[in-house]
């Protein structure tokens, strides 16, 4: 009996064993030969992501001290156009004359003589931000002697003061006895420019 019932079949018992052994054969089977390798493929994938992450952040790291520097330049562009508003570039001394002699007649005093000194440059250093920036500047004295009245001396010293680059050095002036001759004055102004 127990060998006709094998021809016909397999009894429940052992249909339930080749289940279960087809069942954990089909786990193991997908498991070595389809998760792990996703498994692994994931890893890969999450190292390079890492990595392009951790590239990413250089990138931008470097991007933002770009940017620093950037703005940094045109800060620095911008206090040079500012200095050029204030301090002229170095001029020639006719161009001194010109611009000084004009000051003068423009409040009514005449010039007498006028004599440009050697310029004078000074290397200005300061920190800005990291770096070290320096300015080179130059100043001239140019004596000068005027005649004319008070009121006009006066317009002039407040010409002068509303002047960025030019200024009194020192200044005397001689009375004449006379009140109807003018006052000779002897100036020596101090022009700074870029040099």
């Amino acid at each position: 009996m127990n060998g006709e019932t094998r021809r016909h079949g397999l009894n429940k018992r052992e249909k339930m064993l080749i289940m279960i052994t087809a069942a954990i054969a089909i786990v193991a089977l997908g498991l070595q030969f389809v998760i792990l390798p996703l498994n692994r493929e994931v890893a890969a994938k999450r190292d390079l992501y890492d990595i392009l992450d951790i590239k990413a952040l250089e990138v931008d790291e470097k991007l933002q001290r770009e940017a620093m520097i950037i703005r940094q330049h045109q800060r620095a562009e911008d206090a040079v156009g500012e200095m050029n508003k204030i301090y002229p570039n170095r001029l020639p001394n006719e161009e001194i004359d010109r611009v000084i002699t004009r000051l003068c007649m423009s409040n009514g005093l005449s010039p007498q003589s006028l004599q440009i000194g050697t310029p004078n440059t000074v290397k200005l250093t300061g920190e800005a931000g990291t770096r070290r920036e320096a300015s080179a500047f130059c100043t001239v004295l140019i004596n000068m002697s005027l005649s004319g009245d008070f009121y006009a001396f006066r317009r002039l010293v407040d010409d002068v003061n509303r002047t960025e680059n030019i200024r009194f050095n020192r200044f005397s002036y001689n009375l004449n006895q006379n009140p109807n001759e003018d006052t000779v004055f002897s100036v020596v102004f101090e022009m700074t420019m870029l040099a």
